[in-house]
């Protein structure tokens, strides 16, 4: 399939070209959780986040032809990211937050930060998480 044709591709027509591949066809990593409470994360949500990326792929092509610092014109994940958080504020659509989060994966792919790296960090270098009330916490979550 070409670039072109990939472009003309409805959503609808995207999810039945993905839901055509047999498994051989796709490529990746399983994400594996085992030693993670069921409770601590979504399958659902990282399954929606990976269908959504595929629809994509046939609806506007490769990622790296269109963000990152490499490419003229470059598209802003981060900004993309910031429309779905606002959409998600107004009408509580979850599939906004898959949107987003699929953003910041393409941020974290290919960076329009000048000093974007990756440099594993430990609870005394956290931000923390921000409670309801708006204060910074670093406490575990039985001490809340």
């Amino acid at each position: 399939m070409s670039a072109a044709t990939a472009k003309r591709l409805t959503t609808a027509q995207a999810w039945a070209k993905l839901n055509s591949l047999e498994d051989k066809d796709m490529t990746g990593s399983v994400i594996r959780m085992a030693r993670v409470a069921a409770n601590d994360y979504s399958p659902t949500f990282l399954q929606g986040m990976a269908d959504r990326m595929a629809v994509s792929h046939f609806k506007y092509g490769d990622v790296k032809k269109a963000y990152g610092k490499r490419v003229e014109s470059p598209l802003d994940a981060l900004a993309t990211l910031k429309k779905c958080l606002d959409a998600y504020a107004v009408d509580g659509n979850t599939e906004h937050l898959m949107d987003g989060a699929n953003y910041l994966m393409i941020e974290f792919m290919e960076p329009l930060h000048p000093d974007a790296h990756f440099t594993p960090t430990d609870a005394g270098e956290s931000v923390g998480r921000v409670k309801q009330s708006g204060a910074v916490t670093f406490k575990k979550n039985a001490d809340l």
